[in-house]
């Protein structure tokens, strides 16, 4: 009699956890259907960060490395992250070693489409995290994302770079900006700008906020941080037709 009720027991336990295990199957099937249903209907606007406008970010994980990072936002441009300028993470922030100086472009796509082709991938190659930090992953399958990827000349299949390429701080312009205001008035006394072995170069005035380097990157800074980083050379300054004062060192 033991036996029997033991027996009854071990199949009534049995029973319970199959039909446990088929309504947790249930639900997250249903999860993934209400998912889908979303995607396939979704609203760009409604991924968006209303704070910054960010719409997702998407990376690869299928890397063993730092990789490449892309911003997207709702006003129509991007952020690609793929250099790092520092060369190591001494004394800087993780976040900025691995993500410095995005290049800044704009697109002109219907990114609905992306989420669209969303399905159960059969590898999870990308992670996209929408500005709502909700995350979805897909693979290289979603021929809407790889359209999207073309149409901006983005690749996410690449780890990110230590190096500074070479083009990357080429001087495209430095404009004295003084020059554009009207009236304008410095204090006049000698800012020294840059010092080599040989020679200090100055302005005539404390001005040099307003003298502004642009670079091949888009990236501006003044013409004192530009001459310190080493990216703008002296000759430049001859080149662009910036005035300043050049005296030699130790004069006797």
């Amino acid at each position: 009699m033991k036996k029997l009720v033991e027996s009854k027991l071990f199949w009534l336990v049995a029973l319970l956890l199959l039909i446990f295990m088929i309504l947790l199957l249930c639900f997250m099937n249903k999860d993934f259907k209400d998912t889908y249903l979303f995607l396939n209907d979704v609203k760009i606007e409604e991924l968006e960060n209303i704070n910054n406008g960010l719409i997702f970010q998407i990376k690869n994980r299928n890397i063993n490395c730092d990789t490449v990072k892309l911003e997207v936002y709702i006003d129509g441009t991007y952020k690609y992250y793929d250099t790092n300028l520092n060369g190591s993470n001494e004394e800087v922030n993780e976040t900025d070693y691995r993500y410095d100086d995005p290049r800044i472009g704009t697109y002109d796509y219907d990114l609905a489409k992306i989420f669209k082709e969303i399905k159960r991938p059969s590898d999870k190659t990308y992670i996209i995290t929408t500005g709502k930090n909700e995350e979805y992953y897909t693979d290289i399958e979603n021929k809407a994302l790889k359209e999207f990827l073309d149409s901006i000349n983005v690749n996410l299949d690449l780890c990110i770079s230590a190096q500074v390429p070479e083009e990357y701080y080429k001087v495209k312009s430095i404009v004295d900006t003084s020059k554009e205001i009207k009236d304008f008035g410095c204090l006049e006394a000698l800012e020294e700008m840059y010092k080599d072995d040989n020679y200090t170069y100055y302005l005539g005035c404390l001005k040099s906020e307003y003298i502004i380097v642009t670079y091949a990157n888009g990236k501006t800074e003044d013409i004192k941080k530009a001459l310190e980083r080493g990216y703008v050379k002296v000759s430049d300054l001859d080149r662009f037709d910036i005035d300043y004062i050049k005296e030699a060192n130790n004069k006797n």
